[in-house]
């Protein structure tokens, strides 16, 4: 992956994240743009995105679903297929089940993944930030 790539990666992360948080519907042309990324945190933040409702045709999306096998939990699409699959967002398929490194993880329902929003009362939230 090229640098230029990654940085792109992370602006369209960063951009999903801002939509959902502030609740905002992405077009149908976005969604087809989104559908093509190979980066697994920004498919699951559109995953998140289409499970809170913001699209309004996610249609695009399901192909993601053949992530969702025991061999792609062995290559760089891991992240997407374990969350996704364990989340229910890529189908009825868990192939971290079955997975000799995963089985342990979707037993005890570990999740890398945080849907919750961010909460500016957090009590636990750090308030001093050194910079």
């Amino acid at each position: 992956m090229t640098r230029t790539h990654a940085r792109l990666a992370n602006d369209v992360a960063w951009g999903l994240w801002a939509a959902i948080q502030l609740e905002c519907s992405l077009t149908d042309n976005v969604v087809r743009k989104l559908s093509g990324t190979r980066d697994s945190v920004v498919a699951l933040l559109a995953l998140h995105a289409r499970e809170a409702g913001l699209m309004a045709d996610a249609s695009p999306l399901k192909a993601w679903s053949a992530v969702a096998t025991k061999a792609a939990l062995s290559d760089n699409t891991w992240l997407l297929a374990y969350e996704g699959s364990e989340r229910g967002w890529l189908g009825r398929a868990r192939p971290a089940a079955a997975h000799e490194a995963f089985s342990f993880l979707s037993q005890s329902d570990v999740r890398f993944y945080d849907e919750a929003p961010t909460d500016e009362e957090d009590e636990n939230a750090e308030d001093d930030y050194t910079y």
